[in-house]
């Protein structure tokens, strides 16, 4: 049957996927079916809908949704992605649910059956793809469309070549918001410390085939990246996160700061298998 249309407009297209969806399945069928349809139900649908979204398809697992509104729907995968992280924090790492959330605002072409068609939606889900585990991507467009009125700190993860996409899109993500769940919305507005050699609250064992030892400040955690980690590997989304949240805490001096840089940095060497195993963490600071 051909496809109808009925004409463009303008949309937010919001496009999210279950990392890792698959092994889940593979592990527990019936339990991640269910948790994800109670996540779907009690947290990732009620936001869409209060930010004024529009839940265009489920997509497997994942979902296709629109907005008229950057705000509205920047705001509303931002809250998806905290209360999920929230209700994540409650339950054992390998029965984990997390999303994965790309956006891109431009024209698309409507069909009779209200579904949603064109580049737009496609540039969405190539820039979902590049979000790390709990946290969101956006498109060049989107990010200058809300960046002055933004609370949690984006990465430029520079010009990327998207998939069947003619050329290439400027693309800005989040930290994870697991890493930032338990310490709420990054600071804003508070006058940078200098804080060279400061201290981590633990130092971090680490087994990587160009180092072996502990790193025990942020500035070797910094000239570890810097020097360390090969360029391809440099430019993924996790070291881009840990970098840039380490260089937040050098400048805002918070244990706050520092305790959330520690936790992406551990995560990212922790994805490689650097992170040695072994190593017995200490209390942490207390948070200012």
């Amino acid at each position: 049957m051909t496809a109808k249309y009925v004409g463009r407009r303008l949309a937010v297209i919001l496009v999210a996927d279950v990392v890792g969806f698959s092994q889940l399945v593979g592990r527990d069928e019936d339990g991640t079916l269910h948790r994800l349809q109670h996540l779907r139900n009690d947290v990732v649908d009620p936001i869409i809908r209060a930010r004024s979204g529009r839940i265009i398809k489920s997509l497997g697992d994942g979902l296709l949704a629109e907005f008229a509104s950057v705000a509205e729907a920047v705001q509303a995968a931002m809250e998806i992605q905290r209360a999920i992280a929230t209700r994540n924090a409650h339950q054992k790492p390998e029965i984990w649910i997390e999303f994965r959330i790309g956006m891109h605002a431009g024209d698309v072409t409507v069909q009779a059956d209200g579904d949603l068609l064109g580049e737009t939606v496609n540039i969405a889900a190539r820039l979902e793809a590049l979000a790390e585990p709990g946290g969101v991507c956006l498109s060049e467009d989107t990010y200058r469309q809300v960046r002055d009125r933004l609370t949690e700190a984006f990465v430029d993860l520079g010009e990327k070549k998207l998939k069947n996409i003619a050329r290439p899109i400027r693309a800005y993500a989040t930290a994870t918001a697991t890493a930032t769940a338990a310490t709420g919305k990054p600071p804003t507005g508070q006058p940078p410390r200098q804080s060279r050699g400061r201290k981590l609250p633990d130092p971090i064992s680490v087994r990587a085939p160009t180092l072996r030892g502990k790193i025990d400040t942020v500035e070797r955690a910094l000239a570890f990246i810097d020097k360390n980690i090969a360029p391809e590997f440099a430019k993924l989304p996790r070291w881009s996160f840990a970098r840039a949240l380490m260089v937040e805490a050098s400048k805002t001096g918070k244990s706050r700061d520092l305790n959330t840089a520690v936790r992406q940095f551990r995560q990212a060497l922790s994805n490689e298998k650097w992170l040695d195993d072994q190593e017995e963490p200490r209390a942490q600071e207390p948070e200012e």
